[in-house]
């Protein structure tokens, strides 16, 4: 029947049409972050982020990854070869990776901080991962300062070091004292709650008090035990 094969014919050009309106062909591919394998768009609507599978499709200017019954919206823009997405309040620049998509991404490292569900980023984690956090701490009346910097890795590690300087006035002059420390532990993210751990003194994962707030200019600030820390300059 002639109006059989016609309607068939137009329910496919309707299917094709559709599947253009969700696909944006400059997301598919390799993204990178901070030089690592972290996204892979396929052109089938496929993909992974860090190893786990999803799928994907574009409306709009926003990214919609779906997995395990879950669906996850992510505004998005491309510039060149970087890839914006903003999760949440956080703002996380992806690199296109040489080569085209296709592959799976990288599997997990041992320990590597992804409690969450397959296809959804943690905001915490990538927040984390996207800068050195660094505190600043000055007393006016003795002229003691205190730096503080933090380094979180994707292999749920994390790198610590301090500088205190101090400035002494008696009759002889000035006299400056500076003192260096260091240190490293794991950490992870759990249901949006972060564990660090500072061998010796505390070996095993601990949960660490910490809010995320922002600054008068929108830059975020991490609130932990009462400490602030802002992205390292």
């Amino acid at each position: 029947m002639k109006w059989q094969t016609l309607a068939k014919a137009w329910m496919l050009a309707l299917a094709l049409v559709a599947t253009s309106a969700w696909a944006d062909p400059k997301l598919v591919g390799q993204w990178a972050l901070n030089g690592q394998p972290y996204l892979v768009l396929n052109k089938d609507g496929t993909g992974t982020l860090e190893g786990d599978s999803f799928t994907w499709q574009a409306r709009g200017n926003a990214l919609v990854l779906s997995a395990s019954g879950q669906s996850n919206t992510l505004p998005y823009q491309i510039s060149g070869s970087v890839l914006t997405l903003q999760l949440g309040f956080i703002p996380i620049s992806l690199q296109r990776m040489g080569g085209s998509a296709g592959g799976s991404g990288r599997p997990k490292a041992a320990g590597e901080p992804v409690d969450t569900a397959k296809g959804a980023p943690d905001q915490l984690s990538q927040l984390l991962l996207s800068s050195a956090w660094c505190s600043f701490k000055y007393n006016q009346y003795t002229g003691t300062s205190n730096t503080t910097r933090y380094q979180f890795f994707s292999n749920g590690t994390y790198s610590n070091s301090g500088r205190g300087e101090t400035y002494n006035s008696g009759r002889y002059g000035t006299v400056a004292g500076q003192h260096d420390s260091g240190g490293s532990g794991r950490w992870a993210v759990r249901n949006g709650l972060l564990y660090v751990s500072s061998p010796p003194e505390q070996p095993d994962l601990q949960p660490a008090r910490v809010t995320v707030t922002r600054n008068s200019s929108g830059y975020p600030i991490i609130n932990a035990d009462g400490v602030e820390y802002s992205m390292c300059q």
